[in-house]
């Protein structure tokens, strides 16, 4: 009987150690398909645009469609319903969808739109160079594009919309490829949206590059950081063309950080040939530490034939580095630290505040013809006074004779030091073909542990031996 009972224990043991084995296997089971599926990501989709029309997505479920799904009915796809579905489709940063072209007709073709359109507010790339005949601009040289756009997108004109607005949930997008015009806002990346680009757009004009359909804004950064508004010329392609607008290109906020616009062409046309003025082409306002133009080659914009090239604004517009641009033939000044007009240096040590802390700029003192083992040269020299024991960025350009903006670079010192009164010299020998008889130099000066960028400098002619200051 002993026994019986033991092995009748045994054997209840054993089964509740199976029971509760299988329990703790089902519940782990269930908690990896749970992380498992949690962590599948949406596919990213495409989404393709086959009418001009501004008709209203039917109904969210993956298939763009102006119309309710009938058999044998070719789904209408609009632009506004392609966002309305890329919205929709809930995708990670990572997998991002793609909203193309191919609106079945020859030439250019217009999206005409009478309210803003709706918000992008998930990652998604935007491309006009999907439309068939659309082709990307392959030139290097600084202000021209030869890009062919095949997308208009244009407002109501004197009413309110704004074309694209790209959301905080929509960081990491691409908007490429379209002419917008006639709108409040061209294109918005709004409060929070991050390491968007923007690239190879016509902004103020039809798809020519030619003709003004102005935007009251290019371009808006309104607190949001890390953007991208153009590039370098090694990728001709993404060359923005941003011309006739009211402003161009503004930066905004005390959170519109880290932005870059280079490479583009602000206030001219496509071809580089004729002024459709923007009233300011870049204006900066309450926003530290963003870069217009670069060191890099070919990070430098056109900034030309506006009522002001570059505008810094308000106390807390630090740090904005303006660097390498062609500015020229604007109707006031080329850099506008203010925008009240010529800031003058202040006294010993630059130790005023204001935009980009009101940084002084150099003085080019003479502009001198000289020769060496037969070979013709302009050598410059300079002065800067400014923060004692800091090390400084000087650019020195080029201008047409009478000219006193920054046309051509013609020379980057990248590590110029003043002693501990704030004072240094520099002195730099260009080629005379690059800044010949007749012509004038300019310079600029960027603090390089704070980013600030002072306007440009008094013209010296060449020759200028003493210049008069």
């Amino acid at each position: 009987m002993l026994s019986t009972a033991v092995g009748k224990k045994a054997m209840w043991a054993e089964k509740r150690a199976r029971t509760l084995a299988f329990c703790v296997l089902a519940l782990l089971v269930t908690v990896l398909i749970g992380l498992v599926l949690e962590a599948k990501p949406a596919h990213a989709k495409t989404f393709t645009v086959n009418s001009t029309g501004d008709g209203l997505d039917a109904a969210p479920d993956g298939v763009c469609n102006t119309l309710l799904f009938a058999p044998g009915v070719v789904p209408q796809c609009t632009l506004r319903a392609a966002i309305q579905e890329a919205n929709a489709n809930n995708n990670q940063a990572t997998v991002v969808d793609q909203i193309e072209f191919s609106i079945p007709a020859t030439g250019p073709q217009t999206i005409s739109v009478a309210t803003s359109m709706h918000a992008i507010s998930e990652p998604v790339v935007i491309d006009g160079y999907t439309q068939p005949g659309a082709k990307k601009n392959t030139l290097t040289q600084p202000g021209k594009s030869n890009a062919v756009l095949k997308i208009q997108l244009r407002g109501p004109g004197d009413s309110f919309a704004e074309a694209l607005t790209v959301g905080s949930g929509a960081s990491g997008s691409v908007i490429r490829g379209l002419a917008i015009g006639d709108f409040t806002t061209g294109i918005l990346l709004y409060i929070g949206s991050g390491n968007n680009r923007v690239e190879g757009n016509f902004i103020g004009t039809d798809t020519s590059g030619t003709v003004v359909l102005g935007n009251q804004e290019g371009v808006h950064i309104f607190e949001a950081p890390n953007n991208t508004i153009g590039g370098t010329t090694a990728t001709a392609g993404v060359r923005n063309v941003i011309t006739g607008n009211l402003y161009g290109v503004r930066i905004s906020g005390d959170n519109a950080t880290g932005n870059k616009i280079a490479g583009n062409n602000v206030g001219i046309d496509a071809s580089g040939t004729q002024s459709l003025a923007s009233s300011r082409g870049v204006e900066v306002t309450d926003a530290p530490n963003n870069t217009i133009g670069g060191a890099t080659a070919g990070a430098g914009n056109v900034i030309t034939g506006n009522v002001n090239g570059v505008v810094i604004l308000g106390d807390n517009a630090t740090g904005n580095r303006i660097l390498s641009n062609s500015i020229y033939d604007n109707g006031t000044l080329g850099i506008d630290l203010g925008g009240t007009g010529v800031t003058p240096n202040d006294g010993p040590d630059d130790g005023d505040i204001g935009p980009n802390n009101l940084q002084n700029k150099p003085q080019v003192t003479s502009a001198k013809p000289t020769k060496k083992q037969g070979r013709k040269f302009t050598t410059i020299t300079g002065t800067l006074n400014s923060t004692p024991s800091a090390t400084f960025t000087i650019q020195l350009f080029a201008n047409l004779s009478g000219e006193d903006e920054g046309r051509t670079l013609v020379a980057h010192l990248p590590s110029i030091t003043t002693n501990s009164s704030g004072d240094a010299t520099f002195t730099k020998r260009v080629s005379r073909s690059a800044a010949p008889l007749g012509s004038t130099i300019t310079a600029t000066a960027t603090d390089n542990s704070t980013g600030d960028t002072s306007e440009i400098s008094t013209a010296c002619p060449v020759p200028g031996v003493p210049c008069s200051l």
